[in-house]
């Protein structure tokens, strides 16, 4: 994701990397230590998604991370999208979604 002035990625194997050219990358520490599948910025924030529970990561930055909770059912983020003040997160054939202004990521769950 370019965002905020750098490229942000992402990575299964729980790595976070940031870059300002898309050439040099420099690691940064991903608090949960879990890997992630998705990424996406929205309303100021990074927000990355893990593959194995039901914590997220936000940063303003794309350097320093903070853990939070969605509550949903799902414990993995296949995709997610930000549009229109709303995050949407899909997996496991259903769709959370949540406010830009929620505390967390745990609205409404719906299935495929």
């Amino acid at each position: 994701v370019y965002a905020a002035g750098k490229f942000v990625l992402v990575s299964e194997g729980a790595s976070i990397r940031t870059s300002l050219d898309g050439v040099t990358w420099t690691a940064q520490v991903n608090p949960l230590g879990a890997g992630l599948k998705s990424l996406v910025f929205g309303g100021g924030k990074f927000f990355a998604f893990t593959t194995s529970n039901t914590n997220y990561l936000t940063s303003p930055d794309g350097v320093t991370w903070t853990v939070a909770q969605h509550g949903s059912a799902n414990t993995t983020a296949d995709a997610v999208v930000f549009g229109n003040n709303l995050y949407l997160v899909g997996a496991n054939a259903s769709i959370t979604s949540a406010a830009l202004s929620a505390p967390a990521i745990a609205v409404t769950t719906e299935s495929a």
